[in-house]
């Protein structure tokens, strides 16, 4: 049995139906689709359909305002939401194979997408709003979701790892504070921690992707600074012994040369 209904995705978007969308730009809706089959092609195939689904997911966060309205209660404006690119998923179990029918080997790849026990194809990300992830050029390659309904478990997910995206080597803020010439780098447990401080001028902040943050993460960070400020949550898996929620051994711990909290 199926665990999602099995009645066809409806939109309420009339301009949503069309693939590609209107409301993407004409270079964006003329690009040529490459095969995914060529390795050589296929990440940069892959880079294109992600930085349309980031405006997909964009697009749909100014059309569902209580997407929006958990943004605005949280404090953050309208530039951050540009400057983070912050979307919404909608409702629906297959809102992405109808939006890009041409792409679904590519939103499989992605991880986006994937296969019920039954055989049926159904989206990862549904009714949450969506943060998407950069690499250090600015790319978008991957996304996290959180959940507007606090009873829906769990509360985030990420995109999993793909052809183009490896969380391990990933720090979300990463790309939007060198861009600020951060100088100072500080440690967070989640998105809307880096979206905030950078809101309120304070750049340098980054988080890892749902994962403790690594060794090779912590080398890069202190070859910018060899000053390294750890701030994580109060909670029980924010009060993990350092050596626990870093996932370091005791000789890396010995690198950080100056640690604050």
């Amino acid at each position: 049995m199926d665990s999602y209904p099995s009645e066809p995705y409806s939109s309420n978007h009339a301009d949503d139906s069309a693939y590609p969308p209107v409301w993407l730009t004409e270079t964006d809706a003329g690009m040529d689709s490459i095969g995914i089959d060529q390795t050589s092609d296929q990440d940069g195939n892959l880079y294109d359909l992600l930085e349309q689904i980031q405006q997909f997911y964009q697009h749909n966060l100014h059309t569902h305002p209580h997407a929006k309205q958990y943004f605005l209660s949280r404090g953050l404006t309208e530039e951050t939401f540009e400057t983070f690119g912050l979307g919404y998923a909608p409702f629906g179990w297959q809102h992405l194979e109808h939006q890009f029918p041409q792409d679904i080997e590519g939103l499989k790849a992605l991880g986006l997408v994937r296969q019920s026990e039954s055989g049926r194809d159904y989206d990862l990300l549904r009714d949450r709003v969506i943060f998407p992830i950069r690499d250090n050029q600015g790319r978008t390659i991957g996304f996290g979701g959180r959940a507007l309904d606090d009873e829906v478990k769990p509360k985030y997910i990420n995109s999993s790892d793909s052809p183009v995206f490896h969380k391990q080597h990933v720090l979300y803020g990463y790309y939007e504070s060198r861009q600020q010439r951060a100088n100072d780098w500080l440690v967070v447990e989640g998105y809307m921690d880096v979206i905030a401080l950078y809101q309120a001028g304070i750049y340098g902040a980054v988080a890892s992707m749902g994962t403790a943050i690594n060794e090779s993460q912590i080398s890069r960070l202190l070859t910018l600074n060899p000053t390294l400020t750890l701030s994580f949550d109060g909670d029980s898996a924010g009060q993990k012994p350092l050596g626990v929620r870093l996932k370091l051994p005791y000789l890396c711990l010995l690198m950080i040369k100056s640690c604050g909290f």
